[in-house]
């Protein structure tokens, strides 16, 4: 049987009156009207805390469908300018060359146009910028100097731009971040790893 605790209440001389006069009119002892007040009080903060969890979890849900929806949204519109890109391209009707050889080479060039500026109706100019910002950080990656496999990445992070090798997913793990110097990890000195 669990233990029972006692708690002492502080009631103002007009709180008493009130309080015995409700009692009186309920024809219930005091004590049994403060354990009801209690309870109930301790319902309502129960429910308080249930709709608060409830409220969380709908404003993370909703947060999720809105990102969803711009993700969305974003593909759409890669679909609707490839789809534009390629009605473009198939509307295009090449002259007749009175030459097969001339006709040949016109049908080269015009797939040659088609299949370099193809990657660009995937990205908008925006995330183009990105990718060929990226691109040149990473084409000039440097191996991990702690796992000697991996090659250092550059992440934006909550403080700005740090370094990670690409082996924090492999097994075994390589955690090791480093500090951005211009564009470049800041890798320890060789003086100071020796010691």
């Amino acid at each position: 049987m669990a233990a029972k605790q006692t708690y002492s209440v502080r009631l103002d001389a007009d709180q008493r009156l009130q309080l015995d006069a409700r009692a009186e009119s309920m024809e219930l002892p005091v004590g049994c009207l403060i354990r009801l007040a209690i309870d109930a009080y301790l319902k309502q903060q129960e429910e308080k805390d249930y709709l608060s969890e409830v409220e969380k979890r709908i404003a993370v849900t909703i947060d999720r469908l809105a990102r969803q929806v711009a993700k969305d949204r974003a593909e759409q519109q890669m679909v609707v300018g490839m789809l534009d890109y390629l009605r473009e391209w198939l509307a295009f009707t090449l002259p007749t060359p009175a030459d097969k050889n001339q006709a040949n080479d016109l049908m080269r060039e015009r797939d040659k146009v088609f299949w370099e500026r193809l990657p660009l109706q995937f990205t908008n100019s925006t995330k183009a910028k990105v990718t060929t910002y990226m691109e040149e950080k990473t084409r000039r990656a440097e191996p991990c100097p702690k796992c000697g496999t991996g090659w250092l990445h550059p992440k934006e992070g909550k403080k700005g731009v740090f370094w990670y090798c690409s082996n924090w997913k492999a097994s075994p793990k390589c955690e090791v971040t480093f500090q951005d110097a211009d564009g470049r990890p800041l890798l320890p000195s060789a003086e100071t790893t020796d010691q």
